[in-house]
């Protein structure tokens, strides 16, 4: 028997918009809107009655009328002609994945079987063909234990099940933002300044509804669950299945950015120069960068991975240098220009956290590394063993990376390598072969320093996912001490093979 296990379901968005642009003076415009969205959902995920068992309701729960109003207000000050004051409030959604809704179809634990197990010696089990079941003689790698293919072929619903929250809210993002651009009365000079202040209400993430803490913490306040013995569904492990949940935070990430940028044209030399700088700080409770539910569970440093924190967000750049030269003067008669572009982006690269080896909390998946660093107050720290490693070495990692002492060392607090990329593109203008064609020929170069010396324009950041391991915790001792036994060396910002390669395009367009 075959089944179909692709998520075959659809949606719509119906959008509701009203806006009204006031002219309050001869030099003041202010516009005003309201934008009201809808879901609704065709079709829902097949019930999984194990599911509903254990948790007392069901799996086909989906986002279908969830909704958001938003309220839109915004400025336009003309100062004096040369200087224009500008800014506004706006709130935003959309831009989810759908995937993040799909899970639910395709993962229900009744459509598609998922199964595992552990510890098994598969050269004395049985064998058997994972296409027809049938007993099969071919080793491991080219058959599957028959006990697998048996709990697939039972329609066991006691496997992975993605649901989501009944109480979904759709995401909101708030903005504020507020600009400046002016000449000053110079002719072809343009400065610009803006702020954006961000807060988002109702964020997204993924927990593990399976997964219940135990009523007790450890000595930093840090939940204690059991996966154990102690799941809603006794016969998940701590290795899997797992229950995820897409739900919201109640907690309110903010952000701030600042940025400025200064451009003049010399008409007479045909140049161009421009400068930019950007600075951004901005949190999230989970980066949610995954399509799949288990990859957005298990990619954020946490330290209760059912309740993640306020954070510094993964997809940050800090700060951001930008640059640019243009030199375009007619060589050939008619106006056809040479082109001669570079473009300078100097950039600190995400920042990172810290996490230990280990997970000794009770909490799932058993077998990743995500929670956060715990930095003893000294050698002496009561609350900590240092079990056959060095106290002076683990400190002076820690210590280097800012980590404060006595505490969890904070979720991407480990600041990122700084880099430069610089881009040539140079073009050559030509005429068609008819009046109104024209024609031309260009060469772009992608990380020009590398192309000129190998030790320049290489991209250094932190690996996938932004955590690094540094100790071991094997396990929390009867006197409720974390363990330490193990020291690891973190990489820290490491070089990007990808982004550290030069690339030579050449290039040729007709317009006509």
């Amino acid at each position: 028997m075959k089944i179909k296990a692709a998520a075959d379901w659809g949606y719509g968005l119906t959008t509701l918009f009203i806006q009204d642009e006031i002219q309050a003076s001869d030099n003041v415009e202010v516009v005003v809107g309201l934008r009201y969205d809808t879901y609704t959902v065709d079709g829902q995920p097949a019930e999984n009655a194990t599911f509903k068992a254990a948790h007392g309701y069901s799996n086909t729960i989906t986002h279908d009328g969830a909704d958001a109003l938003m309220f839109r207000l915004g400025f336009n000050w003309d100062i004096d002609g040369d200087s224009t004051l500008y800014g506004g409030y706006g709130g935003f959604s959309g831009g989810n994945p759908n995937v993040w809704y799909s899970n639910m179809f395709s993962n229900d634990g009744v459509t598609a079987i998922q199964t595992n197990a552990r510890n098994l010696n598969i050269f004395d089990i049985p064998m058997c063909n994972s296409d027809t079941g049938a007993p099969s003689d071919a080793g491991p790698g080219y058959a599957v234990p028959c006990e697998l293919v048996e709990k697939v072929q039972s329609g066991s619903a006691d496997s992975d099940t993605n649901t989501t929250d009944a109480n979904f809210e759709v995401p909101i993002v708030h903005k504020v933002a507020l600009g400046f651009n002016s000449s000053f009365g110079v002719e072809d000079l343009l400065f610009n300044a803006d702020i954006i202040y961000t807060e988002v209400e109702n964020p997204a993430i993924i927990k593990d509804v399976n997964n219940v803490p135990t009523g007790e913490t450890d000595f930093t306040g840090r939940p204690l669950y059991s996966c154990a013995g102690g799941n809603k569904r006794d016969s998940f492990t701590c290795f899997g299945p797992f229950d995820f949940q897409l739900t919201n935070s109640q907690l309110k990430p903010e952000g701030l950015t600042y940025s400025a940028s200064l451009s003049k044209l010399w008409r007479e030399h045909d140049v161009r120069i421009a400068i930019g700088y950007a600075n951004t700080s901005m949190e999230d409770v989970s980066p949610m960068t995954s399509s799949v539910a288990y990859s957005n569970y298990t990619g954020v440093a946490v330290t209760d991975r059912n309740n993640p924190a306020l954070g510094n967000s993964n997809h940050t750049i800090p700060e951001r240098v930008t640059a640019s030269l243009r030199y375009s003067p007619v060589t050939i008669e008619g106006g056809y220009r040479l082109k001669v572009s570079l473009f300078l982006n100097h950039f600190q690269s995400r920042s990172y956290s810290y996490v230990y080896d280990g997970e000794v909390h009770g909490q799932t998946p058993g077998f990743t590394d995500q929670s956060l660093l715990y930095v003893p107050v000294n050698a002496a720290d009561p609350n900590v063993v240092f079990d056959g490693i060095d106290p002076a070495t683990f400190f002076s990692l820690t210590d280097a990376a800012g980590c404060p002492r006595g505490q969890y060392c904070p979720r991407n607090s480990i600041d990122g390598s700084w880099n430069t990329m610089v881009n040539m593109k140079v073009a050559q203008e030509f005429p068609g072969f008819v009046a109104g064609h024209e024609a031309e020929l260009y060469m772009v170069i992608r990380n020009l320093g590398n192309l000129l010396d190998s030790k320049y324009g290489v991209f250094r950041e932190p690996g996938f996912p932004l955590m690094q391991r540094v100790a071991r915790m094997s396990e929390i001792d009867d006197e409720g001490r974390y363990v330490y036994d193990r020291l690891y060396s973190p990489r820290g910002s490491s070089i990007s093979p990808r982004g550290s390669v030069y690339e030579v395009k050449f290039g040729f367009y007709y317009r006509f």
